[in-house]
């Protein structure tokens, strides 16, 4: 089954700011099979969710996030796509979690949305280096409660963040994200594959149950680089920045069927900022496929 994961919760105009807790509210609400997320940590040792290490983007106050408390933080509102303040603040991990948890026992839940939230996955990406403690740490409090390994990941660009979750927490599945080109990553960020093996071998010792690539990377010279993926024991997960749908790839425009019918066809999920449309798309893939 191929699983749809609201990248930083929803994202665009129309949707709440990013990684906000109404924006993993809204991807819950459009049927993701879990949320992806960005962590660093405050000036007084809280984990907050949040993308970028300069606050200008998102609140309009310029200065850097890790160097804020926590109480400093959540004084600010995040900004909408226009720039115009909302009523949302910046998450604590904690209240994220927590919010998953309230969606995961809410009554009246049945079916298929009982079963898709007892598997939600809250995939976390370390973007603050040396913080992968202080993650294994709020893992495992949850872990101890009613949370299960199934819901959690962990990712990140940083191979020294995700070798200390391998000492601290080796049961939670990490995620490797690389990058193109090497040395100099710059959007759209794609890989080649010649690029994507040096990376490969130089994180054997890491074990990673994913490597995530761009959604390009994956489906150029014919899924090549899903083949040398899946060589390693890993999964591919594909993730998407700045998003267009239906995506252009190598000149040809791809309707977001086109992309169902190869995340369907290698078992590839998806970090998407179009959770509702992905998950249109591969409903509508299973259909034509079921009806054949």
């Amino acid at each position: 089954m191929v699983k749809v994961f609201g990248h930083r919760g929803t994202r665009g105009e129309g949707n709440p700011p990013e990684n906000s807790l109404a924006a993993f509210k809204a991807a819950i609400d459009q049927g993701a099979h879990g949320i992806e997320l960005d962590l660093f940590l405050t000036k007084d040792k809280k984990l907050v969710v949040f993308h970028d290490d300069d606050l200008e983007r998102m609140t309009g106050i310029k200065g850097d996030i890790r160097e804020k408390t926590l109480a400093e933080l959540q004084a600010m509102r995040l900004l909408d796509t226009k720039g115009k303040p909302t009523d949302q603040f910046i998450p604590s991990y904690a209240q994220v979690l927590e919010m998953v948890e309230q969606e995961r026992n809410k009554p009246g839940l049945s079916g298929e949305n009982k079963e898709r939230m007892r598997n939600f996955t809250v995939n976390t990406e370390i973007k603050g280096l040396g913080i992968a403690s202080h993650v294994a740490d709020e893992m495992k409090a949850r872990l101890d409660k009613a949370w299960t390994k199934e819901n959690f990941q962990v990712s990140s660009f940083d191979m020294e963040s995700l070798r200390e979750m391998k000492k601290s927490l080796p049961e939670i599945p990490r995620g490797a994200l690389f990058e193109g080109p090497l040395g100099a990553p710059v959007a759209p960020w794609d890989i080649t594959n010649d690029e994507l093996a040096i990376q490969i071998a130089k994180t054997k010792d890491i074990k990673p149950e994913s490597i995530n690539l761009t959604l390009p990377s994956l489906m150029g010279n014919n899924g090549k680089a899903v083949e040398m993926i899946k060589a390693t024991g890993a999964r591919p997960i594909a993730w998407t920045c700045d998003e267009k749908n239906p995506m252009i790839h190598n000149g040809v425009t791809l309707g977001a069927e086109d992309e169902a019918k190869f995340l369907q066809q290698h078992n590839i999920d998806i970090i998407t900022d179009f959770t509702a449309q992905r998950i249109t798309a591969l409903k509508s893939v299973e259909r034509n496929g079921a009806q054949r």
